[in-house]
């Protein structure tokens, strides 16, 4: 997944929501993600991205899309 950069962001929070519902959450210091390691099952997944300041202040979580 790719996303664009938030002003002042220092590292992202990722969340992966499987077909079933299940979600996974990883932290990144890039704008994207390669998340096939959690991508076991065929279907469709989508994923959500929260900025994190230096100083910790997060932001709210913004829709990436679908991966399939």
């Amino acid at each position: 997944g790719e996303w664009e950069s938030a002003f002042g962001a220092l590292t992202y929070r990722v969340a992966l929501t499987d077909p079933k519902g299940k979600t996974k959450y990883a932290t990144t210091g890039g704008t994207s993600y390669d998340f096939r390691p959690f991508m076991l099952k065929e279907g469709t997944y989508s994923f959500r991205v929260r900025p994190t300041s230096k100083s910790g202040d997060t932001k709210g979580w913004t829709d990436g899309g679908a991966l399939t």
